[in-house]
């Protein structure tokens, strides 16, 4: 049984990120200093309320079944501005599945223990040299050959006063994977790092 269920299947979105642009938000947010420590100083205070919050919602045991499935973004990253040259970080497809266990143990209140258990796969996630012209990808090289993640996650729903199981307890698999770099690989890396 679960309080909600939360399905949500979504295509690619690509993101171009520019270090310059970036970078000029960035000195122009730093005008607002008094603004920011004013912000800092109510981020603190949020912090505090949703960290009570976070150990009330450990007590209640909110159930929130996941079926997520994300085409994940497609992160361009030019070398600069002006360049045609980019990399490609492909994140593939993220995949966010739970279930709901009960441990077998109930409280003085006749509460059962409760699992959650979450797996969460990261698919065909690669890195490759583009050459550009706007958003169309005109040539690529792949450095990261198409690599697979899962995670497993079991949280203890019931932490606080059940101790037959962590926490949370988290295992993961890294399929092997290929990565290969070439001098132009190599120079259009650091290029994007340095400029």
């Amino acid at each position: 049984v679960v309080d909600t269920s939360i399905t949500l299947n979504t295509g690619t979105m690509k993101i171009v990120f520019v270090n310059k642009f970036v970078m000029n938000v960035l000195a122009f947010t730093d005008n607002f200093q008094k603004a920011k420590d004013k912000l800092a100083e109510a981020g603190t205070a949020a912090a505090e309320q949703a960290a009570k919050a976070a150990q009330d919602f450990r007590h209640r045991a909110t159930r929130v079944q996941l079926d997520i499935s994300l085409k994940a973004p497609v992160i361009i990253v030019p070398q600069n501005s002006m360049s045609n040259n980019a990399l490609l970080v492909d994140l593939g497809l993220i995949t966010v599945k739970n279930s709901f266990e009960i441990a077998g143990t109930y409280n003085e209140a006749g509460l059962p223990a409760v699992l959650d258990k979450m797996n969460i796969e990261l698919s065909a996630m690669k890195l490759a040299r583009a050459n550009m012209l706007g958003l169309e990808m005109r040539a690529e090289c792949c450095m990261l050959q198409p690599v697979n993640i899962r995670l497993g996650l079991v949280r203890n729903l019931s932490a606080g006063w059940y101790h037959g199981h962590p926490d949370i307890d988290v295992d993961g698999k890294l399929e092997s994977f290929t990565l290969e770099l070439s001098q132009g690989d190599f120079t259009t890396i650091m290029s994007v790092l340095n400029e």
